[in-house]
C-alpha cells in the first residue's frame, strides 16, 4: 500500500486483493484454510470497496485482483518471447515467478525498508531472501549477456522500477522491454524519460493517489504491511527476531499509522482499522476451528510467501509471545482501538 499524500480531489485509487490467494500458502503448514473463492473473501473484498469509496467520494475505484493481473502481464511476457525467445525474463516477486512456465525462474525479491519509526530506509530484500547486491549479482551471472523482459506487478510512482533498472545497468545487463501490470500515466512519463528500451503497461491510470492493498490491512498475512530493516554495507535488511522471524507495521491501527501513510481521512482510521481487526479475528478463528485447534503466532511466521511479526510504530523493544494465540492476540488489539 502506498499513498501520494495528495489532497482528495478527484482521482484514481487502486484496491488490490491478494488475501484468498496467498493465504492458501498456510496450507503446507497443515492449517485447513478457506477456499480462495469462499463467501468470506467476497465479503472482505466488498466491505473494503465500500468503506474506501465512502471515505475518498470524489474519487475513482478501481479493483485489481492480483490473480488476474498476473496472468495479464504473463500474457504479455509471452506475447513478446514468442517473437523472441532470446530474452530472459525477469519478475519482481515470488508470486509472478510461480507462474512462470519454463524451468528459468529469474526472481528479484526487493522490498522497500522502514525503521521503528516507519519512516523509509532504503530498499531491501523481502524477508527470507539474499542481500539485494547478492541478488543482483546472481541475476547477472543467470541472464549472462541477454537482454531481459522486467516484469513487474505495480509502478506507484515509479522510484523501485528505475532504482531496479539503475542496479541492472550497473552491471551490464540491458533491459530491452519493462512490463508493468499498473501504473500512473505521470509514472510512465517518467519511466520514459530515463529508460530507453519499449514500455509496456497493462493498465494505466489517470491521476493515481493511492494504492490499497488488502493484504496490507490484516495482520498475519503473508506481506503484510512495511517491514523493518536495518543498514548494511550499502544496502538494507529486514531486522530479525531472537528466533529468525522479520517483523512488519500492519497498516490499521494499532500496529502502523492508516491516517498518514495514505489518504484515507484520518477520522475513519480508527472505524477502518477495528473493521480489519474483527475480519482477521473471524478468519483465523475460522481457520483453527477448520483445523480442529487454537492457531498459535509462531505456526504462521517464516513461511514463503514470508509471513512476518506484527510489529508497533515506535515501539523498539516489545513484541507477542510467538506462543501465543492468534485469534487472543488479535482481540487485545481490537481493545486498542475502541
Amino acid at each position: 500500500m502506498q499513498s501520494a499524500n495528495s489532497a482528495l480531489s478527484r482521482g484514481t485509487c487502486v484496491v488490490s486483493f491478494d488475501v484468498a490467494s496467498s493465504i492458501q500458502s498456510f496450507r503446507s503448514k497443515g492449517l485447513m484454510v478457506p477456499n480462495h473463492e469462499d463467501l468470506m473473501f467476497e465479503q472482505l473484498r466488498q466491505s473494503l470497496l465500500e468503506r474506501v469509496a465512502r471515505v475518498l467520494p470524489n474519487v475513482v475505484i478501481h479493483p485489481v485482483d492480483k490473480n488476474e493481473l498476473r496472468l495479464e502481464i504473463w500474457d504479455q511476457v509471452n506475447r513478446h518471447t514468442a517473437v523472441n525467445n532470446q530474452h530472459a525474463v525477469l519478475v519482481t516477486c515470488s508470486e509472478m515467478a510461480d507462474l512462470n512456465s519454463g524451468d528459468e525462474k529469474l526472481n528479484l525479491s526487493i522490498n522497500r525498508m522502514f525503521d521503528t519509526d516507519g519512516k523509509m530506509l532504503g530498499y531491501g530484500p523481502r524477508p527470507g531472501f539474499d542481500y539485494l547486491d547478492r541478488q543482483f549479482d546472481e541475476l547477472a551471472r543467470k541472464i549472462s549477456g541477454r537482454p531481459v523482459i522486467l516484469a513487474k506487478e505495480g509502478a506507484f510512482r515509479g522510484n523501485t522500477c528505475l532504482y531496479i533498472l539503475k542496479e541492472l545497468e550497473n552491471r551490464g545487463v540491458e533491459v530491452a522491454m519493462v512490463i508493468l501490470g499498473f501504473c500512473d500515466t505521470k509514472t510512465k512519463t517518467i519511466i520514459e524519460q530515463v529508460f530507453e528500451g519499449e514500455l509496456v503497461v497493462v493498465r494505466c491510470f489517470e491521476n493515481l493517489i493511492e494504492w490499497i492493498a488488502d493484504r496490507d490491512l490484516i495482520p498475519f498475512m503473508p506481506g503484510c504491511g512495511r517491514v523493518v530493516g536495518e543498514p548494511v554495507a550499502h544496502s538494507f535488511v529486514p531486522i530479525q527476531t531472537v528466533e529468525g522471524h522479520s517483523c512488519a507495521f500492519p497498516y490499521i491501527l494499532p500496529f502502523g499509522m492508516i491516517e498518514k501513510w495514505t489518504s484515507l481521512p484520518t477520522d475513519n482510521a480508527r472505524e477502518l482499522s477495528a473493521f480489519f481487526l474483527e475480519m482477521a479475528i473471524s478468519l483465523f478463528d475460522r481457520i483453527g476451528r477448520d483445523t480442529g485447534r487454537e492457531i498459535v503466532i509462531r505456526e504462521l511466521l517464516g513461511s514463503h510467501p514470508r509471513v512476518s511479526m506484527p510489529a508497533k510504530v515506535g515501539d523498539r523493544t516489545t513484541l507477542q509471545s510467538q506462543n501465543a494465540g492468534v485469534v487472543n492476540f488479535l482481540k487485545q488489539m481490537r481493545e486498542k482501538t475502541a
